[in-house]
This record gives C-alpha cells, structure tokens and sequence, in this order.
C-alpha cells in the first residue's frame, strides 16, 4: 500500500503507464464525483496472463490517496510453446 499527496487521475496515469511499457494490456476504471475522479482502478496482464496486476486508488484523507497494489503474476508457469 502506497500513499501520496497526488491526484487520483496522476496515480492512475502512472501506473498505467508503467504497466503499458511492462508490455501488459492495460484497462482504466474511473468513478468521477462532480466533475472530478474520485477514485479509480488499473487492471492489468500479459497476452498470455501470467502476469497480471491489479490497482486500486482512492481517498483515504483530505489530500492524501493511497493505491493498493496487487500483483497476480504466475511465477511457476512454465513457458507452453
């Protein structure tokens, strides 16, 4: 668990941009609160998903937004080709 004095949309940006370069297809979630997002999600894999991650980001005081991370990634897979 993560925390900072950034913007939901800021937090969302970076982890989705990190992700795309990590190769993953990426999928953004937003719920917006009068005109502004208020908390949102990133969920991310690999074509072959054994790597995948999951963000959430919200408020959890004033400024503050905290982004929970999990990472779905499955080690132990053996490559199939």
């Amino acid at each position: 668990m993560f925390t900072t004095q950034d913007p939901v949309d800021k937090v969302i940006a970076f982890y989705q941009e990190q992700l795309e370069k990590a190769g993953l297809k990426v999928h953004v979630t937003k719920a917006t609160r009068l005109g502004r997002t208020s908390l949102g999600g990133v969920d991310a894999a690999d074509a072959d998903k054994t790597r995948t991650a999951s963000i959430s980001v919200y408020p959890v005081s004033g400024t503050t937004v905290q982004a929970s991370v999990w990472d779905h990634s499955n080690r132990g897979a053996k490559n199939k080709k």
